[in-house]
């Protein structure tokens, strides 16, 4: 097996998360519009937290898993170090995106 970091997360940290999320969140039902269906339908809240975290996590494994496929060959090596962003260059980006959200962030609906 080539990637065991992966499969260690994948046997041990997704069943863990997911009773975590079960024995941790509110059994409260939560009802929301289902498309497919055309309807509304009500799920108890740990369930969908459970389905949620499961989806979640494994998006994270995979693209883990994504990044180290790519990350071994010799031609990221090379063109990760030619398009790194000097520090001012990151600096000054964060500064722009500070200044809009500070801008904005009365705006914005939530």
């Amino acid at each position: 097996m080539r990637n065991r970091l992966a499969l260690a997360l994948v046997v041990f940290f997704i069943p863990l998360w997911l009773s975590l999320a079960y024995t941790v969140s509110a059994k409260t039902p939560v009802p929301f519009f289902l498309r497919a269906a055309d309807r509304t339908i009500t799920v108890d809240g740990n369930i969908l937290i459970q389905l949620t975290g499961a989806l979640h996590s494994l998006a994270l494994i995979i693209g883990f898993m994504m990044f180290l496929a790519t990350s071994q060959s010799a031609e990221f090596d090379s063109r990760h170090g030619r398009v790194t962003p000097s520090k001012s260059a990151v600096i000054r980006a964060l500064a722009i995106l500070a200044s809009v959200l500070s801008l904005h962030w009365p705006s914005w609906p939530w």
